[in-house]
């Protein structure tokens, strides 16, 4: 995840996958995406993939 984020600097778009399970799965973003989408330098698109 920090390398993620200090590499952001690089970038325009950082792209993550989001793939949680359970009841609570629709209700935040997971433990990795989430950190990165508030600290990147850079836009963050999550995505949750097919079945979502």
């Amino acid at each position: 995840m920090r390398t993620l984020i200090e590499r952001s600097i690089r970038y325009d778009l950082i792209c993550v996958g989001s793939c949680r399970t359970g009841a609570f799965r629709d209700l935040r973003p997971s433990v990795v995406s989430e950190p990165v989408a508030r600290r990147a330098h850079c836009s963050v698109l999550i995505s949750r993939g097919p079945g979502a």
